[in-house]
């Protein structure tokens, strides 16, 4: 049995693998992957966190195991997210191939939850979400604020808390860098009814006076 190889990054982190000659991935904050070449395939791993994956032309098969589901990917882009048990596979530009004759095609994301698997167009904001995150950035579209801040979270040691819990349900939008909330938070404090302040550890969020 061959063994794998495995990486995985912190919170905050981004790292570039190079999974075979014709096939690389990119992991997100907080993740976890493994992989080994075998000469009929190369077979991927994603245990933890979120992943981008670019598979050349010509490439051998690509299969990748998450959730308990197994995809084959063509030559393409895909981004591929783990959030507990759920996976959500989005190809950008490619065909993954699953059970059953399942088949994501460009602009088409799978979503894996509890065995069963549903096929639907990626929404808007999802992909504008997947190309954001390998370029440092991070994208809501109308988001609710406690989601927004969730998501946001992901990327930061020092977390951003909603004090006031009424706040979370308005709603905001934008493009920001994922690393450093500095922005966003001041962009909250001007088109929403907040105040931002930071103690010893973390950000804080409260209803404007």
């Amino acid at each position: 049995v061959l063994a794998r190889e495995r990486v995985a990054t912190g919170v905050g982190e981004r790292r570039t693998i190079r999974l075979a000659a014709d096939a690389r991935a990119d992991l997100n904050t907080d993740s976890r992957l493994s992989w080994r070449v075998r000469e009929a395939a190369t077979e991927a791993w994603l245990e933890r966190g979120e992943s981008a994956i670019a598979v050349s032309p010509g490439a051998r098969p690509l299969i990748l195991h998450a959730a308990g589901s197994d995809w084959r990917l063509g030559p393409g882009r895909y981004n591929v997210r783990l959030d507990e048990a759920r996976l959500v596979l989005i190809a950008l530009d490619g065909t993954a191939h699953g059970a059953a004759g399942l088949r994501a095609q460009t602009g088409q994301q799978v979503v894996v939850q509890a065995g069963k698997a549903s096929l639907a167009a990626a929404p808007e904001a999802a992909l504008e979400k997947a190309v954001a995150w390998p370029q440092g950035e991070i994208v809501f579209v109308d988001a609710p604020l406690s989601e927004a801040v969730a998501e946001y979270n992901r990327y930061l040691e020092r977390k951003i808390v909603i004090v006031d819990p009424a706040i979370g349900r308005l709603r905001i939008g934008g493009r920001f860098t994922s690393s450093d909330p500095t922005d966003f938070l001041a962009a909250l404090e001007v088109v929403l009814p907040v105040r931002a302040r930071r103690d010893q550890q973390a950000h804080l969020l409260t209803a404007a006076e």
